[in-house]
């Protein structure tokens, strides 16, 4: 699914669920399921003394982050789609593709349920 198709997807969710709210909240509520991300590896790395293994969370968890990113863009009016695009144009001269993982990468086979949150 193409980034804009998942705009539109939130967007429709938003809609039908009656959720919608200002840019304030919405960054507000951004950078709160960033936190829980962020203390999900300090307390998995022990504030970073030993690797980290992400717990059986994790996948739902950066989910709703991406459920938060795509409900700000959306409200904000940016298009996810051009803004990554955008960004790698400029990453001095560094290439993006996403057809390939960089050494070391390894993606996880992609979950293919539909996901709301």
């Amino acid at each position: 699914m193409e980034l804009h198709e998942l705009q539109i997807l939130v967007a429709n969710f938003v809609a039908r669920a009656h959720i919608d709210t200002g840019e304030p909240y919405r960054m507000l509520d951004l950078v709160s399921e960033m936190g829980e991300v962020s203390k999900e590896i300090l307390k998995g790395t022990d504030y970073g003394k030993k690797p980290f293994n992400p717990p059986s969370t994790w996948t739902e968890e950066l989910g709703v982050v991406m459920f938060s990113l795509l409900c700000l863009a959306n409200k904000t009016g940016v298009d996810l789609e051009a803004a990554s695009s955008m960004c790698s144009k400029n990453t001095a001269g560094e290439s993006m593709s996403a057809a390939t993982p960089a050494p070391g990468i390894e993606l996880q086979k992609r979950n293919t349920e539909p996901y709301l949150c």
